[in-house]
């Protein structure tokens, strides 16, 4: 059940691949920025069972980010 629309903008988007493509930032960082990136619905955005499969992550850790 998607609780909350992302729509990030193309500043967002670019910050946030930043942060992970530099893998500098802390690990919990890093996953918040993958799974908003994912979540994008200005690209194709991906289901919250498929995000948490990718991600190692319960539907309810994708929920709450």
């Amino acid at each position: 059940m998607i609780k909350y629309r992302v729509n990030l903008l193309p500043e967002e988007r670019t910050e946030l691949l930043a942060k992970v493509q530099k893998g500098k930032a802390r690990v919990k960082i890093v996953q918040k920025a993958q799974v908003l990136l994912a979540s994008d619905e200005a690209v194709e955005r991906r289901s919250e069972t498929d995000i948490a499969a990718t991600y190692h992550l319960s539907t309810r850790s994708i929920e709450r980010i």
